[in-house]
């Protein structure tokens, strides 16, 4: 018995010792492997490429995660985006470590999409092309209740097609509906979570069709089921809109940047 244990021990001894020797290992390699999160972006040939494809793949093999790439930002949205203080201040306290680049933002109050479109052309074209080794995402959040389906389809197609030139995949930031409840004021259409969910399932599906690399953040998704578990529960509920029933709490932002993040980061 003692001798089929030290048997089954060696392995697990053998793939940490391999790992060590491939961490240190990776101190030798040329400069590409320490670009992100490890240092300055230099080049030195393509040996240290080849280089660094065995050491991601030894890993790999042996189980053990790649840190994530760096990741820079643009946020396009209106005041559900930059409601207390910003989505992306909580984003950025939620990434993982190291793997947090560059924030911009294209905010504008009681502005969809259409509006946002002209602002968020001239920002790509200002940050120009990717940078090697990071990861460029584009959070865009449309209020639906304030406009249509169809403006947001057209304004997510143009905006899609102009992340695809520069390099930035991108996410779709579903919020929630309201209106419903009282009188909605002019130039409001009353929608539920529901629909508001319905139409960014769509308009992401349309864009993977098309060759886009599109992901959903479910914020409004995520608002129903903490809303639905609580009164499950019998336990007092959480408020998650500000008080003119539009807007989020600083606990809905909070959700917000999660589903940001784990979009992004699959956690």
């Amino acid at each position: 018995a003692d001798s089929s244990l030290r048997r089954a021990r060696r392995p697990s001894l053998a793939v940490s010792s391999v790992a060590t020797s491939l961490h240190l290992w990776r101190g030798y390699l040329p400069a590409p492997l320490q670009r992100g999160p490890f240092g300055p972006r230099t080049q030195r040939g393509a040996a240290g490429g080849a280089m660094g494809a065995v050491y991601s793949a030894l890993l790999a093999a042996l189980g053990f995660a790649q840190p994530p790439l760096v990741t820079d930002f643009l946020f396009v949205g209106d005041s559900l985006t930059f409601y207390n203080g910003g989505v992306w201040e909580e984003v950025a306290r939620l990434a993982p470590e190291g793997a947090l680049g560059h924030i911009e933002t294209v905010v504008e109050g009681y502005a969809p999409l259409a509006k946002l479109l002209p602002m968020a052309r001239a920002t790509l074209q200002q940050l120009g092309p990717k940078e090697e080794g990071r990861r460029r995402v584009c959070v865009l959040q449309e209020d639906l209740p304030e406009t249509t389906v169809a403006s947001f389809e057209s304004a997510a197609r143009d905006l899609a097609a102009l992340c695809e030139q520069y390099g930035w995949e991108l996410v779709l930031l579903s919020c929630w509906g309201y209106g419903a409840e009282g009188k909605p004021r002019p130039g409001l259409t009353p929608m539920s979570d529901g629909q508001v969910m319905k139409a960014h399932r769509r308009m992401a599906t349309l864009l993977q069709r098309e060759g886009h690399t599109c992901k959903i953040a479910p914020a409004g998704a995520a608002k129903a089921r903490c809303e639905l578990l609580l009164r499950n529960a019998s336990l007092p509920a959480v408020p998650l809109l500000a008080k003119d029933n539009e807007h989020p709490s600083i606990a809905l932002t909070h959700m917000m940047a999660r589903c940001v993040v784990g979009a992004v980061y699959g956690r």
